[in-house]
């Protein structure tokens, strides 16, 4: 009883002693494992009693349901007795050729055809596990044309569109085996190179993530983590096509460099914003709703993906910038949110935490994967163009 009353009379004294932040809280639940030759894959799960932290005091705070997916020693070389191990990879996933699309002569938008199916994200995924990949984490990516079409037609009618910005992947291991641009168009870019809304004049700059993979990404023996960095190339201008020039040159200069990249509405270091947009960037980035975003932190070597908020009443972009800044991250990118925001997590690699340690009821109904729940009013998964993937290579997972 003494010793009872001693702790609790001391916590009284020191009450910053009886309670950890909110987000050092999040902080220790995704902390790396204690094997540093080990990955982890932890999903924290926000509600209203474990609110999302928009700082590091615990002042401000958002208390909606969300996922935060993080992945630790996202580019650190995992060895073994036997040398180092396959790398974690960053893929990309879309089917720009789709026969559904290009056979339909209604999807074309200023004479240009729309020939990327539109897919949710829990199908993309099961398109891959037949292709015998099985990725750890699915997650929408780049806005989407939704300007309307020949004859009235729209995407949400034919599923047909093309991503926004730069969609690329030259790794080895394509999946579909053109071993450098996905789109045969342009080298980087799958469609225009800003952001565009239901008109021509609401347009915005868009800014890419660089997953860069090394540049020998096919020998093992020269996996490096110094040649491997998630870095952000910034485009913040309508008319500057200069950035395609330093994608596949940051960081490194190398001209036969391996990495993918997408485009988004950049969080960190610099938020996005724009005139023609009420001034918050592309998509009504001050609108509360549905969120998805990417980020990386140097210093854990981390990957976060953040999904999550309600569909009318959920997170902003500044909150997303806020949330990835308080938890030390360096660069950070929003995707297409709304109804587009989607993530698909291996059931099989994560662990979950936050709220509950057990997975939630699943959003989609896909043998081996957790879905998140769509949030459109109408129930229903919306379907995109683009997705990236993370794959985690299974013998580099702690127990």
């Amino acid at each position: 009883m003494r010793l009872r009353l001693a702790l609790i009379y001391g916590l009284l004294l020191c009450p910053e002693i009886a309670r950890a932040t909110p987000v050092e809280d999040v902080i220790k639940a995704i902390s790396p494992p204690a094997d540093v030759e080990k990955r982890s894959v932890v999903v924290y799960q926000f509600d209203t009693s474990h609110p999302i932290p928009l700082d590091t005091t615990g002042s401000s705070s958002v208390k909606t349901s969300a996922w935060l997916v993080t992945i630790n020693r996202a580019t650190k070389t995992i060895s073994s007795s036997n040398g180092p191990l396959e790398p974690l990879s960053f893929r990309v996933y879309g089917s720009p050729n789709s026969a559904k699309c290009t056979d339909n002569s209604n999807a074309k938008i200023d004479s240009i055809p729309q020939t990327w199916e539109l897919l949710p994200a829990s199908m993309a995924t099961s398109i891959l596990k037949g292709k015998n990949i099985f990725p750890t984490v699915v997650i929408n990516a780049n806005y989407f044309d939704v300007r309307a079409q020949g004859n009235g037609i729209t995407w949400a009618t034919n599923k047909c569109s093309r991503p926004l910005g730069v969609f690329y992947d030259n790794n080895p291991g394509h999946v579909n085996n053109d071993y450098g641009s996905y789109d045969g168009n342009d080298q980087y870019l799958a469609g225009p190179p800003y952001f565009i809304g239901k008109t021509i004049s609401e347009k915005s700059p868009v800014q890419s993530m660089i997953f860069f993979m090394g540049n020998d990404y096919t020998n093992p023996s020269s996996y490096d983590s110094y040649n491997r960095q998630i870095d952000i190339v910034e485009n913040n201008a309508l008319t500057d096509l200069n950035f395609k020039a330093r994608i596949g040159k940051a960081p490194y200069n190398y001209d036969d460099a391996r990495f993918t990249a997408i485009s988004g509405a950049e969080l960190l270091p610099n938020l996005s914003s724009s005139s023609a947009d009420a001034g918050d960037g592309p998509d009504s980035g001050g609108k509360s709703t549905t969120r998805i975003a990417i980020a990386y932190k140097k210093s854990t070597d981390q990957l976060f993906i953040f999904e999550g908020g309600g569909y009318t009443s959920g997170v902003t972009r500044t909150n997303l910038a806020s949330l990835f800044k308080a938890l030390g991250s360096d660069v950070a990118l929003e995707l297409d949110g709304g109804g587009s925001a989607s993530v698909v997590v291996n059931s099989n690699q994560a662990r979950w935490a936050g709220a509950t340690t057990t997975a939630p009821q699943s959003g989609c109904a896909l043998a081996g994967y957790t879905c998140s729940k769509p949030t459109q009013p109408d129930g229903n998964a919306r379907p995109v163009p683009a997705f990236f993937y993370v794959q985690v290579p299974q013998k580099t997972l702690a127990n």
